[in-house]
């Protein structure tokens, strides 16, 4: 053990980084930061034309939820329907005997539970309803059914 490096050639050097890794640093995070931030805008850009898409589609009578008063999913499909102005009827399932007849009767296991032109949505996802609105529920005849 010579130098008392404990038998290991060279040493470490614990220095600072020089100036251009710092720079090289910095200007990554500004590009990270940029590209996130565009991702946001292009989601909430996208968000609101899917609003715009659902408010055009649903006709009053065409989207039902089933709720709980204790449901902050519900509270978020709510906000968010009122918000894009999309026309939609609510009732609960503990405070509304038929509301509580229709969840059982399609097996609803939480909610929200959606009813789009006939196709049953568990959860609320904007683009699920849009796509259900843009598709009428077919019948084994091609017949479509109307909405539960």
């Amino acid at each position: 053990m010579e130098g008392g490096n404990g038998g290991h050639g060279g040493s470490v050097s614990m220095t600072a980084p020089s100036g251009s890794k710092l720079r090289s640093f910095w200007s990554l995070a500004l590009v990270v930061l940029v590209v996130g931030g565009a991702n946001q805008a292009h989601t909430l850009w996208r968000q609101g034309q899917l609003g715009e898409q659902v408010a055009a589609l649903a006709q009053p009578g065409q989207v039902r939820m089933l709720s709980s008063t204790t449901c902050a999913y519900c509270v978020k499909a709510r906000q968010w329907m009122q918000k894009h102005q999309v026309a939609f009827s609510e009732c609960f399932i503990d405070t509304d005997a038929q509301c509580a007849a229709t969840f059982e009767a399609v097996q609803g296991r939480g909610t929200p539970v959606l009813l789009v032109g006939g196709h049953v949505q568990t959860g609320f996802t904007p683009m699920l309803v849009l796509e259900a609105l843009q598709r009428p529920l077919k019948g084994a005849a091609g017949v479509s059914r109307p909405a539960l």
